[in-house]
């Protein structure tokens, strides 16, 4: 046995400490000893897991709210009331958020080193700021913003935008001294800053003007862009004087019911007019409203992220802005020319009515604006054309277009094929923009009784409605918590279902996630599966237009759901754990589900005999207590004994087909529950 003395334990104690500090030989003094915030100075020692590839961003925001909170303390009650108040925020959020806002671009906040534990995979910041800077730099933003407001007052009254960005910039500065006042002489009268800054600022975006050139409704569409620009103009009112078109004022445009998005960002007024564009409505609200203010935001001195500012200062540029009013569609309002062919077997005397059908029910079916069929007639007459002669080709197609001033050609030719008694009708539809062909759709309806006119003008509004429908598909968004789960979907029958329209029930699949996928509109089965997961079905309706549908969570097959299923039911369990790679399971299910068939029926003849024997057996035990002879005794007594006899073989017999039943049972569970496929 190996002894240890006093001399080998104080060998094992050196080791010990020469180890770690082997190990922090490469660490830096402050982070084995850390300093802390004292009299001469704050300090702010961040740390973040370097998983995390904004690991450094993290440890510095980490170092500086730990500044901030001690700077928190040192401010007064009522400046920090005050801040609350004015820009609606918490205790927390002034702390962690505005203070460590201000420290970014502070001067004398000084990043004395940082360190990268590749071991421990941490990446650690320290900083330093002088109270004593602190201090100072909190004296000298006051004495700017009172340099910013005389130079401010010093400026012609014409000299818009430079007198609105010296405030600005003034009411920047007074961010960064946390709610203190600061008193100047402004007109003589000593006025604290804090107060007259935001007031001026509101003061002068009152005297502009903002008046619309167009002001109408705006028509748009869900998810595509508006067609008419947001043109006003931004003018000055002086007093005494006339109102002078503002130049290089930035503007900012957002969305005050409803959403979307613009094709410019960076705005401001030329010779006092301002435009913009809607480059996508990406809200379904019917009715909404953008607007436009004066973006002090782009008047900033500083171009470092301050939200809490931002914020203050769309607010206080709220107090002047223009509106703008979109009413929204949810289908698309093309301008159209729709034309009409005929190839075999349609009349002469037919044709124009059936012109006349299709532009009846384009124009009260559809939301598509229809060229007048005077003006399209005088222009392919130009071109040498006629509707009968209409193009076979999408370049043909995108000329004539673009010669009618139109979006889209959609071209419909009707044929009547006397041989199948089959009328036969195929829309075309060309993007005039794209040039290329976006959807060809074929109908047909047999002839009843030689009736022609009936299958076609009977058909007309089901046609014009299920294209249309088409050309504005419903659109699907659907994630799952399962990667990689399919979707297999099927269309089914339904009352909103057309007559006249044949459609396509085929099953087909996808993957999800499904991103922007597009669908014909109908009622459709989906059928959710993944392999290990529980399958789940789901029914919707997809109209034109609309955005489908919710995630999907599908639930993990689990071993005791399989013994739970199999027990109550042999087999079921063993069909739970079925899936496309796991489909010889079914051939076990079914012999568990007929064997637990056969043991059921036997089980219950079984307790079926067992009752009649249970009924013999009592009525043979009634007629033994009544009778009075010593030979109806004795005839009876032994009818009763056999009787009995019987009883105890068919309860026996009960019990021991219920117990192999059971067994079975549990037999079944514990199978299903073992062999379930895990992935």
């Amino acid at each position: 046995m190996i002894k240890y003395n006093r001399s080998t334990e104080l060998l094992y104690l050196i080791f010990f400490f020469c180890s770690v500090l082997v190990a922090q030989q490469d660490a830096p003094p402050w982070l084995i000893i850390k300093p802390t915030t004292d009299s001469d100075k704050y300090v702010g020692i961040g740390e973040a897991s370097t998983n995390n590839p904004d690991y450094s961003l993290i440890a510095e925001q980490e170092a500086l709210r730990s500044i901030a909170l001690e700077i928190n303390a040192q401010i007064s009650r009522e400046s920090r009331r005050k801040i609350l108040e004015i820009n609606d925020i918490a205790e927390s959020e002034f702390r962690d958020e505005f203070i460590v806002s201000t420290l970014v671009s502070i001067k004398g906040l000084v990043k004395k080193g940082d360190y990268l534990d590749i071991k421990n995979k941490r990446y650690y910041i320290y900083f330093e700021y002088s109270k004593s800077d602190h201090l100072n730099n909190i004296q000298e933003t006051k004495k700017r913003a009172i340099n910013l407001v005389q130079e401010y007052q010093s400026l012609p009254k014409d000299d818009f935008v430079l007198r609105l960005q010296k405030l600005v910039y003034t009411y920047e500065s007074l961010f960064q001294v946390y709610g203190e006042d600061v008193f100047s002489n402004v007109n003589g009268r000593n006025v604290n800053l804090q107060s007259f800054v935001p007031s001026e600022i509101q003061k002068l975006l009152r005297a502009v003007n903002l008046v619309d050139t167009t002001p109408v409704t705006y028509q748009g569409v869900y998810m595509e862009p508006l067609i008419a620009q947001f043109i006003f103009l931004a003018s000055l009112k002086l007093p005494g004087s006339e109102e002078i078109p503002i130049d290089n004022l930035p503007f900012d445009f957002d969305f005050e019911a409803g959403s979307g998005d613009f094709g410019f960002q960076d705005v401001s007024s030329a010779e006092g007019q301002v435009y913009n564009e809607v480059s996508k409505i990406t809200s379904k609200i019917p009715i909404q409203y953008a607007v436009s203010f004066v973006d002090l935001k782009a008047l900033k001195q500083s171009t470092s992220e301050f939200y809490h500012l931002d914020k203050a200062l769309d607010k206080l540029s709220s107090i002047n802005k223009i509106n703008f009013k979109i009413k929204v569609s949810l289908v698309s309002q093309d301008h159209i020319f729709f034309g009409v062919s005929f190839s075999d077997g349609i009349p002469n005397p037919l044709m124009e009515p059936i012109r006349e059908a299709f532009e009846v029910s384009f124009n009260k079916k559809t939301q598509f604006k229809i060229v007048d069929r005077i003006i399209v007639k005088a222009i392919l007459s130009e071109l040498g054309m006629n509707e009968q002669d209409l193009c076979t080709k999408s370049e043909c197609d995108v000329a004539v277009g673009k010669r009618l001033g139109v979006t889209r050609m959609i071209k419909i030719n009707v044929n009547y094929k006397n041989s199948d008694n089959l009328i036969e009708t195929i829309f075309t539809d060309t993007n005039v923009r794209t040039r290329l062909v976006d959807r060809k759709e074929p109908y047909s309806k047999p002839v009843i009784s030689g009736n022609l006119e009936q299958a076609i003008f009977d058909n007309i509004d089901s046609w014009v409605i299920d294209f249309y429908d088409k050309l504005n598909p419903p659109t699907i968004n659907l994630k799952s918590n399962a990667p990689g789960l399919k979707v297999s979907y099927r269309r089914i029958k339904s009352k909103l279902d057309l007559p006249g329209v044949d459609y396509n029930e085929k099953a087909e699949y996808q993957f999800l996630p499904l991103i922007d996928f597009e669908m014909d509109p109908g009622t459709y089965q989906l059928v959710f599966e993944k392999d290990g997961y529980e399958t789940k079905e789901r029914k919707v309706t997809l109209n034109a237009n609309s955005i489908c549908c919710d995630d999907v969570e599908l639930i993990e097959k689990t071993k005791f759901e399989a013994f739970y299923k199999s027990f109550f039911l042999p087999g079921s369990g063993q069909r739970y754990g079925s899936d496309s790679r796991n489909q010889n399971r079914s051939g076990k299910a079914l012999l568990h589900t007929s064997i637990a068939l056969v043991a059921t029926a036997a089980t219950i003849y079984a307790w079926s005999t067992f009752t009649q024997s249970q009924n013999t057996y009592d009525g043979a035990q009634l007629a033994y207590s009544r009778a009075t002879t010593v030979s109806g005794i004795e005839s009876t007594r032994k009818e009763s004994i056999i009787a009995n006899q019987n009883l105890n073989q068919s309860y026996n017999t009960a019990v021991a087909i219920s117990v192999i039943m059971a067994a079975f049972s549990i037999y079944s569970g514990v199978d299903a529950a073992v062999t379930l496929p895990q992935y």
